[in-house]
């Protein structure tokens, strides 16, 4: 197996690992982030995850640690739901993983991981245009049918129009 696909590969693997270790049900887990049984079985399983794929998971769970998902660097849960770091120039960062919240400088909270980050941001960002993507086609489908309303509600006054003659 190539190295990419070696990486893909263990990156399923640790998705798997981690709805293991959380007692998350397969079905569940994929239910939750949207996707099916073969992509983590048998030749689906050595393909490559979309990036907006990955996001749906460190969406959907929060206390997933994206270092360990994407790398395998670190713990693979976020280390509490409140951490207090140091940045190095005496000011403390205080992060709360489940509300997403991070008071004082966050960049240096992250300052191990800058390029995860930056992959995160990118990945976060195609996520966003697709969805953005999808919102303007459901618009569109939208407005068909609102037009075809229209038309059936122009269609249902002429006929009891008629019917009204007729009595």
């Amino acid at each position: 197996m190539n190295e990419k696909n070696q990486k893909i590969d263990e990156i399923k693997q640790r998705i798997l690992y981690f709805a293991e270790k959380q007692e998350i049900r397969r079905t569940d887990l994929y239910k939750k982030i949207g996707l099916s049984q073969s992509n983590f079985s048998g030749s689906g399983a050595k393909s490559s995850l979309k990036s907006e794929n990955i996001v749906k998971v460190l969406i959907v769970f929060r206390n997933l640690n994206p270092d360990w998902l994407l790398l395998g660097n670190g713990e693979m849960l976020r280390n509490s739901s409140t951490s207090n770091v140091n940045s190095g120039n005496g000011q403390q960062v205080i992060a709360d993983h489940n509300s997403g919240t991070i008071h004082a400088d966050n960049r240096q909270y992250y300052s191990d991981s800058p390029d995860v980050l930056r992959r995160e941001i990118e990945i976060l960002s195609e996520w966003i245009k697709e969805k953005d993507g999808q919102i303007k086609e459901k618009d569109g489908q939208i407005k068909e049918k609102d037009g075809q309303i229209k038309e059936k509600d122009g269609q249902i006054s002429k006929l009891l129009a008629l019917l009204g003659e007729i009595k």
